[in-house]
């Protein structure tokens, strides 16, 4: 009988003292391919993923980073700085400004989300504003609006 045999695609030969090393050598490479590959993986999907997150709230400041604990002032700077697939939480009390969406949302990131902070009730009054008594224009694509009222329309929330 030959003193090497061969299985599958690997040649295996009985009397080297090194196939141990070489086999491991090879799983290690293995592994790092694998490794690697995760992390351009993981990198490029959490590159792509823009999404966030800001709140807005009576008490808020508009210079102030837009978080739960800094929010924005206007509903209006919200509208001016998300993209699609950004969400604003509006925080309960009368918000007495006017408000154009700026941009457009859009399939692939998503809508922009205007929406109510969960178990409050924002509401957008336009009484009393100079450049429009309307409180809200929605003039773009892909844009939300959950559970806001309307001063105008008091009983039919967003």
């Amino acid at each position: 009988m030959d003193e090497d045999t061969t299985i599958g695609y690997r040649r295996y030969d009985w009397n080297n003292e090194n196939n141990e090393k070489k086999e491991k050598m090879r799983t290690n490479r293995g592994l790092i391919i694998v490794a690697v590959l995760t992390v351009l993986l993981l990198a490029g999907v959490t590159g792509m993923v823009t999404a966030t997150t800001y709140y807005v709230s009576p008490s808020g400041d508009d210079s102030d980073p837009g978080t739960i604990d800094q929010p924005w002032q206007t509903i209006q700077h919200a509208a001016d700085t998300l993209t699609a697939g950004d969400t604003v939480y509006i925080r309960s009390g009368t918000y007495n400004e006017h408000v154009r969406t700026m941009q457009s949302g859009n399939p692939t990131d998503g809508s922009i989300v205007f929406a109510a902070y969960p178990g409050e009730t924002p509401v957008i009054d336009g009484t009393g504003v100079t450049e429009a008594n309307n409180g809200v224009i929605v003039d773009q694509s892909y844009i939300k609006l959950l559970s806001l009222i309307h001063i105008s329309e008091p009983t039919r929330p967003y």
